[in-house]
């Protein structure tokens, strides 16, 4: 953490300045985290989670990570001054954290915010579909989380979606951004059902950890793409869609409400 990360990070996050932030964080090829960053809707902190720090400090008190204490004060969210944490997926995102810092981590899992359920969870690229409305490019939304990027712009973009939601009616650019206090109001926020790991004791904690650690290694050796059978396509009119032709075995696809789009 650099000098002015540590001299504004206090200012910008702990009360008397309580606000909304997101969290994301990325993994390395051994399935640990590398990179924790929180962003509101104007700053991005991005923080290098892999120096010194490779196993969890749970009963650490010197503290591994710089500014020990404004860490884990964000992170658990202890009281009503603090900031709320949000992020996609935030079930598996505390876990991470956990197990990576070994520091309790509560916060709101925006891919339920809008879902009719807490164990149905929507997409980013739907969440802000749902939210905003009007044209998006939904796809490009979502590409970000699944690729798991370690470049800094995709970090740091992913990290600003989730603190602002963006409204897009040209696919090759972001525009007018919408903060997430407004989108999905501070009251929801605070009363919606939090994600808190001091509700698993940690020792199942950890065991989940390292579950999690291991899922996430397998899922990272699967390739991206794969090769596609389909030679020829065409595309129809009205709501037929598209038409496929199977170079393998020369069928097509019949129709279907669910299609390439």
């Amino acid at each position: 953490m650099n000098n002015s990360i540590s001299q504004t990070l206090p200012q910008v996050f702990l009360p008397p300045y309580p606000s909304n932030s997101s969290i994301v964080v990325t993994l390395d090829s051994e399935g640990t985290v590398s990179h924790v960053t929180f962003a509101i809707t104007d700053i991005v902190y991005i923080l290098d989670a892999s120096s010194g720090c490779t196993t969890a400090p749970s009963t650490s008190a010197s503290g591994v990570f710089p500014l020990d204490n404004l860490f884990k004060q964000l992170l658990a969210g202890k009281d009503g001054r603090s900031v709320f944490l949000a992020g996609f997926d935030m079930p598996r995102l505390a876990l991470r954290l956990f197990f990576h810092f070994g520091y309790h981590v509560k916060g709101t899992d925006l891919s339920t915010v809008c879902s009719p359920s807490y164990t149905e969870a929507w997409l980013p690229g739907k969440v802000a579909a749902a939210k905003i409305g009007g044209s998006m490019d939904t796809f490009r939304i979502n590409r970000l989380w699944h690729e798991n990027s370690d470049s800094e712009e995709n970090l740091c973009l992913r990290a600003w979606l989730s603190a602002s939601i963006p409204l897009g009616a040209d696919a090759d650019a972001f525009l007018c951004p919408f903060r997430l206090a407004q989108v999905c109001r501070t009251g929801e926020i605070k009363s919606v059902k939090k994600v808190d790991t001091r509700n698993v004791r940690k020792d199942i904690l950890k065991c989940l950890g390292e579950l999690l650690k291991q899922t996430d290694i397998l899922s990272r050796s699967l390739p991206k793409e794969t090769v596609s059978e389909y030679d020829h396509f065409d595309l129809k009119g009205g709501d037929d869609g598209f038409k496929l032709t199977n170079a393998r075995y020369k069928v097509r696809v019949g129709r279907s409400q669910q299609f390439m789009g």
